[in-house]
């Protein structure tokens, strides 16, 4: 099990994409600022990353900008992500007005047809963002996986 087998876009190199805006402070975040990231893609709310700090550490990070500047991470260890994957909610209020996502990183080897075909992120085929509304909608489930056994998702409750 390498990063590289987990999460495919960490086997090209990083292009100016990948780096994270200015307002994006990855030692605030919890994570290594020599972590390398690659984009997972943006919608209209967010933009999102994946980090590996020194190789043992993967990091999903999401970015709400638009006046909201407001930044997260959930980071785990390259076992923990392979068998339950990351997960990550942001929220952000000003006066009333509430954005929001949910974004899920999987390892590239768990097929996601079975969860959404509509959120995947543009540039990652293993990575979903979600609205709370569409979110709300998913269930506990068993997804395929090549060559192993299911993965188990449990989606992120309110």
């Amino acid at each position: 099990m390498t990063p590289e087998n987990l999460l495919p876009m960490f086997q090209s190199a990083a292009s100016t994409n990948d780096a994270f805006p200015a307002e994006v402070k990855p030692e605030e975040l919890g994570i290594a600022a020599q972590a390398e990231s690659r984009s997972l893609g943006s919608d209209s709310v967010a933009r999102y990353w994946v980090t590996l700090s020194e190789r043992s550490q993967v990091c999903l990070v999401m970015y709400i900008p638009g006046g909201y500047e407001v930044a997260g991470s959930t980071c785990g260890t390259l076992t923990d992500f392979n068998q339950k994957g990351l997960k990550l909610k942001l929220r952000s209020n000003i006066d009333g007005n509430i954005v929001s996502r949910v974004a899920y990183l999987f390892p590239s080897d768990v097929e996601l047809t079975s969860l959404t075909a509509d959120s995947r992120g543009t540039e990652s085929e293993n990575f979903v963002a979600l609205t709370p509304e569409q979110n709300a909608d998913l269930t506990p489930r068993d997804l395929a996986r090549s060559g192993h056994s299911d993965f188990v998702f449990y989606p992120i409750g309110e």
